[in-house]
């Protein structure tokens, strides 16, 4: 049976998921216990080898990778040129380290061949398994600016497949957290994937990092790898393209709140099919609507039209083939049809 989910019921939805206010966690839950961390630094060489690691560091917005600072957009190359042998990139974030730069570097790892990262940041160190683009995972989790929510695969009621929303700065709602996982894993060999997605608070995703392996580190049988996504929007500006999402249209069985999430990391890829013609016409405004099918395995198949009146058929040919290049949690029970407007605006 289909649900419709108009902008503002969209905004209000996302907004209890991820920006708004997080509540329900019983504080009757013991804290969690902190991990134990260390200040060692990994060991460098030369070259590296099957049991080293290469380095990299980012300062502000400047990334090193083996003493090398990094120039232009390609950042998975001179990482793949340090790795040699080593499968762990060992980090030294800088007191001054932006989200996105982190979040770059930690896409661009797995890309690269690294199996793990390892974070340092003052006293503290964190290691992190990248993500497996062949491993099956039951759990998906989001996490954005201290909060986090989580969703299972494998649950047929939606209602109950969510996890969350958490405040990880919150003791309680960290031990809520292991306790829906372990609920959700059923006594059972169970994996997560975490995606982070940079925001505008620097630590943003050091926390949830922290905060998740303190909720997940203890559980027998349980394993999670890491995907960050580089292509969150920077704080907006004065005069920058507008990009908003109209009234959503979904069939079958996936929260429209997923929806929201998996596609809002691409929200620069959007707003760059918009502004190259918006350099040429000044006034261009419309909808692009896009109907799509999400399959089984959670791909996206069957990209067309839903009705655009945006006046320029390469914004929307561009927005269809972005669309084409997602990636969503795979639904329970069949497959999921959905109309998505997507609305563009000068700044």
């Amino acid at each position: 049976m289909a649900s419709v989910m108009g902008f503002r019921e969209v905004a209000v939805a996302v907004a209890a998921v991820l920006i708004g206010a997080c509540g329900g966690a019983s504080a009757s839950h013991a804290a969690v216990a902190e991990p134990t961390v260390t200040a060692a630094r990994p060991s460098v060489s030369a070259t590296p080898t099957a049991s080293s690691s290469a380095e990299g560091r980012i300062d502000g917005d400047a990334i090193w990778v083996n003493d090398a600072r990094v120039e232009g957009d390609d950042l998975s190359g001179p990482l793949r040129q340090a790795r040699g042998a080593a499968e762990l990139l060992s980090v030294r974030l800088s007191a001054g380290y932006t989200e996105v730069s982190l979040a770059r570097l930690l896409a661009a790892a797995p890309e690269a061949g690294f199996k793990q990262v390892r974070l340092a940041q003052a006293s503290e160190t964190l290691t992190v398994s990248t993500r497996d683009a062949h491993s099956k995972v039951r759990l998906m989790a989001w996490a954005h600016d201290g909060r986090l929510v989580g969703y299972d695969l494998q649950e047929s009621a939606v209602d109950r497949g969510m996890l969350g929303p958490f405040q990880l700065t919150d003791e309680a709602a960290v031990a809520a957290l292991r306790d829906q996982v372990v609920a959700a894993c059923k006594g059972q060999p169970c994996s997560a994937e975490l995606d982070l997605l940079p925001g505008q608070a620097p630590g943003g995703m050091w926390q949830a990092l922290r905060s998740w392996q303190r909720a997940v580190s203890a559980l027998p049988a349980f394993s999670s790898q890491v995907l960050a996504v580089d292509t969150h929007p920077p704080p907006p500006r004065g005069g920058d393209p507008k990009v908003q999402y109209g009234a959503t249209t979904v069939s079958g069985r996936l929260p429209p709140a997923v929806i929201q999430l998996v596609v809002r990391k691409h929200f620069g890829n959007l707003r760059g099919c918009y502004e190259p013609a918006l350099g040429i016409n000044a006034a261009l405004t419309g909808r692009v609507s896009v109907r799509f099918v999400i399959g089984r395995d959670g791909k996206v198949s069957h990209v067309t039209d839903g009705g655009s009146d945006i006046p320029d058929p390469q914004v929307v040919s561009c927005v269809l083939q972005v669309f084409t290049t997602f990636e969503f949690p795979p639904p329970a029970n069949g497959i999921v049809t959905v109309v998505y407007p997507v609305m563009f605006a000068p700044g």
